[in-house]
């Protein structure tokens, strides 16, 4: 909730902080659609979904689907699993819109797909796509996109 605090207007409501309910442990913003429908069958691509919603709320200074209360999140999130995720240079500032890649856009629309199945097939896929914006941007050097595989490999080679 401090990094949304500093982010003002969208994200400041203390009902949205990190919930344990049953179930349900997150924080219900950045929770995937199975967090809300069947907690017991969120795996990696939750996590992929959670961070996709992480970055786009970096990015843009808005939470990728609006809401101010857990009910609001879960009708939002897991409502109409048909619905496209919105594109983060859409909802971007000026300013920043100049500064996101197509491929940074369609990765977060990819990670953020309501249905799992259209998501990354893994956590190393959605890492490489990072990776490979920032390589777009020559800051592959710099990442810290990298996959324990790629990691591995590294240090194995």
């Amino acid at each position: 909730a401090v990094l949304a605090k500093q982010l003002g207007d969208e994200f400041v409501d203390d009902s949205l902080a990190t919930v344990n309910v049953n179930e349900f442990a997150g924080t219900p913003a950045y929770a995937s659609p199975e967090d809300f429908l069947n907690p017991a069958s969120v795996s990696f691509d939750s996590d992929v979904w959670s961070l996709a919603a992480t970055l786009f709320h970096l990015a843009s200074g808005r939470l990728p689907f609006p809401c101010s209360t857990t009910m609001e999140a879960s009708l939002a999130i897991a409502g109409d699993l048909e619905q496209t995720p919105p594109d983060v240079r859409d909802v971007s500032p000026d300013d920043v819109r100049a500064g996101l890649s197509s491929a940074f856009a369609d990765a977060l629309k990819r990670g953020l797909q309501k249905k799992r199945e259209n998501r990354f097939a893994s956590a190393d896929e959605f890492a490489s796509a990072l990776h490979g914006c920032l390589v777009d941007l020559g800051e592959g050097d710099y990442t810290v996109f990298l996959s324990y595989r790629s990691a591995s490999e590294r240090y194995h080679a």
